[in-house]
């Protein structure tokens, strides 16, 4: 009898899935096209709240001019990207080639409101950046696709801000996956990257693409210049495996997880368990499947990065697991060992040659730097650097490395930790010496073309600006090295 009832399910089960086809088929173009637009209509009204518009002083570092870093060769001009909100207490995930050009970052909502917005971390290699705003209220966030990958034809749209037209609607179809993609402005090759018809211009940089189940399954990244309806979004997947480096919550919170998670079907899985930690004294084990923390069931990267945002070194944690075929339950007890702070300028003498100090807020304003986050040299390996013709000195300023400015020596450990042996990474170094009578700008066009702008002299001028740099007895100048080699 038992047999006959399964027998009965699976054929009316197989019946009903026939008829779907059938009506399926039988849909006309012109209904299948009012489904799609009803799904981005529907899909705007539910989660344009949700997208941003970002923006700040806009400086493109391919230009290489001083105005990048100097408020007096600043030029009024305004970046403009999208990014939407992954949590509800203000966290904006944006794309990262639109984040490195921008000094100052704001973020406008649905509402109109603005907000000034902390850069939290940028991962060139990955195009991801996150920017953490302090909202009034809640707001709301998307939520991601975590069970499976996107497939090709399937539907998708996005929203986002092309040229400036606010909260523009686009809809298409996933046209391949898995594709490669060189970003040319910051020499980057991205995998698993994304293709759509969408036609995505300049100021979609960072939308979120929503499937019909409205689940982000990727994010706006570029369009191939000589077509309309290619473009590129980093997928779904590298944004949930790079989620916990995004928010990078161990060494805000103070802790050191010693472990790694990814995703695998939906799943986080254990990895990389350092046998020394806690957590590998306690018996966790790589390939252990994390089914909840503390009692709270963990379904995937999201669900794991809601709990982590409450852990710190004193947090007592229970993470249940299952191990093996045989789907072996475990519980794990014990506390995170509290983050140990590397030394900076240890780290950034072994792999760099360079120590720095952060600069006094009276040195970024004498310097008349645009952006406070700088350091002063303080030691130079000059083996290092012998095969330059431009050199860091000794008191110049360190504006960048690897494209980023270190808004901290927390966020400077952050980078180094970034970089590995052999890498070849950009810096930006900034020289400032003082003068007698005059203040010259040196422009610096690349590492062998150095050419001096006019210079204005202190006796008989009733100039204000010559005035003012007589005041300041300073030199600018810009030296860009290009690929420089880690150690």
């Amino acid at each position: 009898m038992p047999r006959f009832i399964n027998r009965l399910v699976v054929v009316t089960f197989l019946t009903i899935a026939s008829i779907c086809v059938s009506v399926q088929a039988r849909l006309t173009s012109e209904e299948i096209q009012r489904l799609r637009s009803e799904f981005v209509s529907s899909t705007y009204d539910d989660f344009a709240e949700s997208v941003v518009f970002v923006t700040g002083d806009f400086e493109d570092p391919a230009d290489k001019k001083l105005s990048e870093y100097f408020v007096d060769e600043a030029e009024d001009r305004y970046g403009i990207a999208t990014g939407f909100f992954i949590t509800s207490d203000g966290y904006v995930l944006t794309s990262a080639h639109v984040v490195h050009k921008t000094i100052n970052h704001f973020v406008q909502t649905l509402d109109d409101e603005e907000y000034e917005a902390e850069l939290i971390t940028i991962l060139i290699p990955n195009d991801l950046a996150l920017l953490k705003i302090n909202p009034k209220k809640p707001v709301k966030p998307v939520a991601f696709k975590e069970d499976s990958e996107v497939r090709r034809g399937e539907i998708v749209m996005t929203i986002g801000h092309p040229h400036d037209m606010r909260y523009t609607c686009m809809q298409g179809i996933i046209s391949g996956t898995r594709r490669p993609l060189h970003l040319t402005d910051m020499d980057v090759y991205l995998s698993d990257v994304l293709q759509t018809d969408m036609a995505l211009y300049g100021g979609a940089s960072g939308g979120p693409w929503f499937d019909l189940e409205q689940k982000v399954v990727g994010i706006t990244t570029s369009q191939q210049c000589d077509s309309q309806c290619i473009s590129y979004g980093v997928s779904h997947i590298t944004i949930l495996n790079k989620l916990l480096k995004l928010y990078d919550y161990p060494r805000r919170n103070g802790f050191d997880r010693g472990f790694r998670l990814k995703l695998e079907d939906g799943r986080c899985v254990v990895y990389r368990v350092d046998k020394d930690s806690p957590a590998g004294q306690a018996g966790l084990k790589d390939g252990d499947v994390v089914e909840s923390v503390n009692g709270a069931p963990i379904s995937g990267m999201t669900s794991w990065a809601e709990q982590e945002s409450k852990f710190n070194s004193k947090t007592p944690v229970s993470i249940t697991v299952l191990r093996g075929e045989q789907k072996e339950q475990k519980t794990f007890q014990f506390a995170f060992s509290p983050w140990k702070a590397p030394d900076v300028n240890e780290t950034l003498w072994k792999k760099i040659g360079l120590k720095v100090r952060p600069m006094t807020e009276e040195e970024v304003e004498l310097f008349e730097l645009k952006s406070p986050f700088a350091y002063i040299i303080t030691d130079v390996d000059a083996q290092r650097f012998e095969g330059l013709e431009h050199k860091p000195q000794v008191n110049d300023v360190l504006g960048k490395i690897a494209y980023v400015r270190p808004r901290n020596f927390e966020h400077f450990s952050r980078v180094l930790d970034d970089l590995d042996a052999e890498d070849e990474i950009p810096m930006v170094i900034l020289r400032v010496v003082d003068k007698q009578t005059n203040l010259s700008v040196l422009v610096s066009a690349g590492q062998n073309d150095v050419q001096q702008s006019e210079s204005s002299s202190s006796q008989g001028s009733d100039d204000e600006s010559a005035q003012k740099a007589v005041e300041r007895k300073i030199i600018k100048t810009r030296i860009d090295i290009e690929g420089f080699e880690v150690k």
